[in-house]
């Protein structure tokens, strides 16, 4: 009671003080609180003058924009000149412009300029800059000085108007017409004014001084006028801005609406440090502050109404709900305050009705009853039902003809009570009654008998308890089966519905139940609500909200399509709307089309509809708008569209009613479309074949629908140049050489195979030759001849018979390129057995091979070994006297992806020297014939190896050793 009565007498000293200012967001994801200027482009960019350097703002984020070459950070000053550009300066007094988004310092081609710089303005061409002692103007184009003159006084501001520019001075106004003509006024202003132009006249407001005043100008030709200002003398002016129709003064107290005609001010947004007032292509308003950042208003009659008893306490406000002219606030404390429409802020204290707050009220629409979470009450506060145990969940007031029934419902079970009051009731009419006994049912339990015959419900049958409270110990023996949280009936259609935790149930007036289903799935309702239409609106915790005609779902509203999130708060039926509330916006839905419009997107604590328009519940005070609508457009725009490369195009919207649910939608033509959840992106197609294209884009408010003009781009993709026709050209000549190239180069080694095997032939014919020379034959048949002569016929048959098998060998040889190992050792072995013939018996000789039992079917090349045995024996052991030794050996050493073959040929004859000499005395006796023609075979046989075979010839004391090297 203490904390109570402290309360009342703090609301009762601040009730005086209430006031109602309109309705501010904080806008968050910004670098810093502190911003000293603002600029919305003629694009309906917006740009951020802050401590930290220039930003540029979509509504959702904020990007810094570098600067070149300066000396401090803050900027302030921002202008847009008549190219597009943005200018400002910094506290240093530097000047900057906006140039491929970076802040470029202004070049001063006459050197820097005398003074600290005041202030610019532009005209068509120029740029006109005050310093503190001189004016000057640059051309915008090359940025070369076309004007400049010296002052004696201390410059101030500087202004261009219709064709003329006015510099104010302490004392004076100075006006340069189109001519470059001076002329001058005397003013009684001094110090700091300033310059701002609103509805094609100019105004000059003086800052400091009390009392304010200010000069309008109605033409750059006539003389100003002055006009006292309605201000608080003590105020400090920052800045006058002029939005659309509005002229805002900004100080440390607040923003004023100036209304300049009059004089007159008023404040609209107090107790904010303001730094700047604009407001964008949406007609929303935007305040900067010094301290506290950026704030956002879609509409300045939407009015926050704070509850200032609240403030500073840990009470809040948790609901809010109309009846009649009155509104009703339900606090955390259990406590409900009313107040009228026409006065939002002046409450009182109805009353006490709940220890853990007031969450739901439901009001009789024609009676002065309502029902709380803890019972039935008059307007007073007056208890008609109380409920001590028990919590109510949900309450409905229904008039079926004399009777007055309430439909509500606890977690254990659903009731519905008759009021047993008279239709109307007299002022003095609980006098009268006495105190009237509500009578009731308990349905809760599914009983047998029918709820609703409403043919009958004149007679129904309730049950008669006199008690005024509940008792639990009616109820301790029956069983829970289900949680129930909220039941609604359609009188009309002899039908109710219940919401329990296992799903939502149809009763029709039999009773018989339905389980309503959506896809299959329960659907777990939060609130049910009928719009006249025999159609039930069905809100969730989880799902959003679905509408249900003849138990049939028709419609489903959800996050992603139509919401914002599937958690419903609250739903109120006003007319044809179905108000919507979730956790992130509140909004209405069309009961025809299930249309969703948005008009708040923020959530609040709870809200009510009524003629006056929409009353939202925040912690600490109340939102109003009128009409319930949000004035703000909500259609976004789509900039032109900037190409950026050959095929790169940059695409940007701004939509700062609700930024973050813009999508761009963007196509080829002809192809299918689609969306990207931004703000900004890059669209490249640097990809596609040489042709003609077109690109479609448009952005859209994914949640109202509402887009903006499709922009249609065309481009052209040029032939690349691996398209052009000289490229085909070359490459073209290049496949043709390169065919041609390959196909000489196939006939030419073909040539070359051919050659070489015909000179392998050749090679081998002479190497046939030179073993079937006629100095051997004729010694072979001389030799037989002596034999026979002798009558060794034996030897001579022996001799002959190993003479035609070498006849044979050699002939089959010389057939084939290559001969096996075995046919090899058998021909060297002939060879050398017909050769021992012709020799006495001082020539012996040794046919060795090792490692070669596994390799006898190895090819080697045929006719290559004989030749330098037959050297041996003519050229080393022929002329040498006595013993005469010749050993043949083979020898195989595996390798890992080849054999070689070692042959070597070893006699002790009278060496080559010896052997040259001979032969130079036999001049007219070719010599070396066999080696040579050895020679060059093998020479070609390399031509076509990897691995070539290898001779070698060691000349020994006594003898000469021939090692020859073949890799099978």
């Amino acid at each position: 009671m203490k904390m109570l009565f402290c309360l009342c007498v703090v609301w009762g000293l601040a009730c005086p003080l209430f006031a109602q200012t309109p309705y501010l967001q904080p806008t968050s994801n910004l670098p810093t609180q502190t911003i000293y200027d603002m600029l919305s482009d003629r694009q309906g960019r917006i740009y951020l003058g802050t401590d930290k350097g220039l930003f540029r703002f979509n509504g959702k984020n904020a990007w810094l924009i570098p600067f070149e070459d300066a000396q401090q950070a803050d900027f302030t000053a921002l202008r847009e000149d008549k190219q597009g550009r943005i200018w400002g300066l910094n506290f240093a007094k530097q000047l900057f412009y906006l140039e491929n988004d970076t802040l470029r310092t202004f070049p001063f081609s006459a050197g820097e300029p005398e003074g600290r710089l005041m202030n610019f303005d532009f005209t068509e061409k120029c740029v006109w800059i005050a310093t503190s002692n001189t004016l000057l103007a640059y051309n915008l184009q090359d940025f070369k000085l076309v004007f400049s003159k010296k002052f004696e006084v201390h410059l101030v501001d500087v202004i261009s108007y219709q064709n003329h520019i006015k510099l104010y001075a302490s004392h004076f106004v100075f006006t340069i017409d189109e001519q470059m003509q001076f002329s001058s006024e005397t003013t009684t202003f001094t110090g700091e004014s300033q310059f701002f132009l609103q509805k094609d006249k100019l105004y000059c407001l003086q800052r400091k001084e009390s009392p304010h005043n200010y000069m309008i100008w109605d033409s750059p030709t006539q003389p100003f006028r002055m006009q006292k200002l309605n201000f608080p003398p003590s105020v400090f002016l920052y800045y006058a801005r002029a939005t659309h129709e509005k002229t805002w003064l900004c100080t440390r107290q607040g923003g004023y609406l100036f209304e300049p005609a009059l004089g007159k001010t008023t404040l609209v947004f107090p107790e904010k440090d303001i730094s700047d007032i604009i407001q964008d292509f949406q007609g929303n308003y935007w305040i900067s502050t010094l301290n506290e950042g950026l704030w956002f208003c879609t509409d300045l009659q939407n009015m926050y109404y704070p509850l200032e008893p609240l403030k500073n306490t840990s009470i809040e406000l948790q609901s809010l709900f109309a009846q009649g002219e009155n509104l009703y606030a339900g606090l955390t404390n259990g406590h409900i305050w009313q107040a009228s429409q026409t006065q939002p802020t002046k409450w009182r204290d109805i009353g006490k009705f709940s220890k853990e707050g007031i969450r739901r009220v439901s009001f009789h629409p024609t009676l002065p009853l309502f029902a709380t979470n803890k019972g039935v009450f008059d307007l007073q506060g007056q208890p008609i039902i109380s409920f001590k145990e028990y919590v109510l969940k949900d309450a409905h007031f229904y008039t079926v003809g004399k009777r007055e029934l309430l439909l509500i419902t606890f977690f254990f079970r659903y009731y519905w009570v008759d009021l047993d009051l008279p239709p109307s009731l007299p002022p003095n009419w609980r006098e009268e009654q006495k105190s009237p006994s509500p009578k009731w049912r308990g349905v809760g339990e599914r009983s047998k008998t029918s709820l609703f015959p409403l043919r009958r419900l004149g007679g129904l049958d309730l049950d008669s308890i006199r008690s005024r409270d509940f008792q639990r110990s009616a109820y301790t023996t029956k069983v829970i089966p289900q949680r129930y949280y909220c039941a609604v009936a359609d009188v009309a259609n002899q039908k109710y519905w219940v919401a329990t935790d296992n799903g939502l149930f149809a009763y029709d007036s039999v009773g018989k139940e339905t389980h309503l289903k959506a896809s299959g799935k329960p659907i777990i309702a939060r609130q049910l609500l009928t719009d006249g239409q025999a159609r039930l609106w069905v809100s969730t915790f989880q799902q959003g909200v679905f509408v249900i005609e003849n138990q049939r779902v028709v419609a489903h509203l959800r996050a992603g399509k139509e919401l914002k999130s599937n958690f419903i708060r609250k739903m109120i039926l006003q007319d044809d709307k179905v108000w919507i509330s979730t956790d992130a916006e509140i909004g209405y839905a069309d009961i025809q089309n299930f249309q969703f419009q948005e008009i708040l997107p923020q959530q609040g604590r709870d809200f009510c509809i009524t003629e006056k328009g929409l009353w939202i519940a925040l912690s600490q005070g109340i939102v109003f708008m009128a009409g319930g609508q949000a004035r703000s457009s909500s259609i976004p725009r789509l900039l032109p569209i900037r190409k950026v490369g050959k095929a790169t195009f940059a695409v940007e919207a701004l939509h700062y009613k609700n930024p973050t649910e813009i999508a761009l939608h963007y196509r080829l033509k002809g192809k299918n479309w689609r969306t990207i959840q931004e703000l900004q992106t890059l669209l490249d197609y640097s990809e596609l074949s040489k042709g003609e294209y077109e690109i479609e884009v448009f952005a859209q408010d994914e949640t109202t629908k509402a887009r903006s003009k499709t922009q249609i781009i065309h481009f052209k993709i040029p032939a690349r140049w691996w398209e052009t026709w000289w490229w085909y050209a070359i490459v073209l000549a290049t496949v043709g050489a390169l065919i041609f190239g390959l196909t000489y180069l196939f006939f030419e080694r073909k040539r070359k195979k051919q050659l070489l095997k015909e000179q392998l032939w050749i090679s081998q014919l002479k190497a046939l030759r030179a073993q079937m020379n006629p100095h051997f034959l004729y010694n072979i048949l001389n030799t037989v001849q002596g034999l026979v002569y002798s009558n060794r016929k034996t030897e001579a048959g022996e001799l002959l018979g190993n003479f035609s098998d070498l006849m044979r060998k050699s002939l089959e040889s010389s057939e084939n390129a290559y001969i096996s190992l075995r046919e090899e050792l058998e021909m060297v072995g002939l060879y050398l057995l017909l050769e021992k013939a012709r020799f006495d018996d001082s020539f012996r000789y040794d046919l060795a091979y090792e490692n070669l039992s596994d390799y006898m079917h190895l090819k080697i090349p045929s006719m290559l070994v004989q030749p330098f045995v037959e050297n041996a024996l003519k050229h080393g052991l022929l002329h040498k006297k006595g013993d005469k030794y010749l050993r043949v050996h083979f020898d195989m050493q595996p390798e890992t992806t080849q054999h070689k073959l070692t042959v070597t040929i070893d006699d002790n004859g009278i060496g080559r020297k010896a052997s040259a000499e001979i032969n130079q005395r036999k001049k007219n006796k070719s010599t070396g014939f066999a080696t040579r023609a050895t020679a060059q075979r093998i020479a070609l046989l390399n031509l076509d190896k990897k691995n070539h075979i290898t001779w070698q010839i060691h000349d020994k004391p006594q003898g000469t050793k021939v090692e020859i090297v073949i890799h099978i």
